[in-house]
């Protein structure tokens, strides 16, 4: 059984995951089912990012994933 991690159980503190992922990125997604009609069904759903507020709606995983890819490249 799998419980979700909460601060309670998470050995480790954000200071202390910053300081192994210096360049690490965190986001959050929602996802939910839209009924289209006529028993269709599409999954959709948004990303967005946590520390510019940058977000973007999807309705397929690889949108998601370019997303995730964009935003986690190093800037120089």
């Amino acid at each position: 059984m799998l419980l979700p991690m909460t601060r309670a159980n998470n050995p480790l503190t954000d200071l202390q995951i910053t300081r192994f992922h210096p360049h690490a990125e965190l986001f959050t997604v929602r996802v939910w089912r839209e009924d289209l009609g006529g028993g269709r069904v599409e999954w959709r759903g948004k990303v967005q990012c946590v520390a510019t507020g940058e977000a973007r709606y999807f309705n397929a995983w690889q949108s998601l994933a370019e997303f995730l890819i964009e935003k986690s490249k190093p800037t120089i």
